[in-house]
């Protein structure tokens, strides 16, 4: 019944069925825009949970390359992001650290 109360209610939302009415509330992915909307969250960022909190930047280590996303990604083994709200990795240049590799002239 609640679907119907928000008769076709925008992509992003969710309407919850209350006694007497219905809320509509962001889904986990998107956050509230101007004018009562939702948008996705952008790349580089998530949200967890429906309602209307803010999306949060991905923290450094994970990344995340899509919209609406739910949960950043780790960086794969040989690479980092060094930034909050990366949409990417960066390969590691293990030649520059010697303590990673073993070309050391004898």
């Amino acid at each position: 019944m609640a679907d119907a109360e928000c008769g076709g209610w925008q992509t992003g939302a969710l309407c919850v069925n209350t006694e007497g009415s219905f809320e509509c509330v962001c889904d986990a992915g998107y956050t509230n825009r101007t004018g009562g909307q939702c948008g996705a969250c952008l790349p580089g960022s998530y949200k967890a949970v429906n309602g209307s909190s803010e999306c949060l930047a991905c923290e450094k280590g994970t990344y995340l390359n899509q919209s609406a996303g739910t949960a950043c990604l780790a960086c794969a083994a040989g690479t980092y992001s060094n930034e909050t709200g990366a949409t990417g990795c960066e390969d590691v240049n293990e030649c520059l650290d010697e303590s990673l590799h073993d070309c050391h002239v004898s």
